[in-house]
């Protein structure tokens, strides 16, 4: 991601963006977009958690799934926590405490979660010109 990219996905996402390589995927079906899923890690206290969220055609978020979790498994998101993210959109404001439930004991994984998710869905916008703006 350029700077000037950076700048307005940070902006736009309330979040800040620490790793600049991100690579999206888009699936297709009949040559139509079916979606679109990106793999990207974090840092979530001193240990790193690796996500991968698939999105839908229009750029809501369809599913989050942990791939890799290196902090105490106490610290780990349910599947249940996670599904709150689906059908989240950019326009949706993903803050733990307000449409986001917090985690007791995990604060840390779920402001991580929320903030990748954020950004990486402004990202999205930026990448891929099929998903509305």
């Amino acid at each position: 991601l350029t700077d000037e990219l950076v700048a307005r996905i940070e902006g736009l996402a309330r979040a800040r963006v620490k790793e600049r390589l991100v690579t999206f995927y888009t699936a297709r079906r009949g040559g139509a977009v079916a979606g679109y899923a990106v793999i990207h890690g974090h840092v979530v206290r001193t240990k790193r958690e690796t996500l991968s969220i698939a999105f839908e055609p229009d750029g809501r978020i369809r599913k989050i799934t942990v791939l890799a979790f290196l902090e105490p498994e106490e610290y780990r998101p349910s599947e249940r926590w996670l599904a709150q993210f689906r059908g989240k959109g950019a326009a949706d404001r993903l803050a733990v405490g307000q449409d986001i439930a917090p985690i007791t004991g995990a604060t840390l994984t779920a402001r991580g979660i929320a903030e990748e998710s954020r950004w990486l869905l402004q990202a999205l916008r930026e990448a891929a010109p099929e998903v509305p703006r």
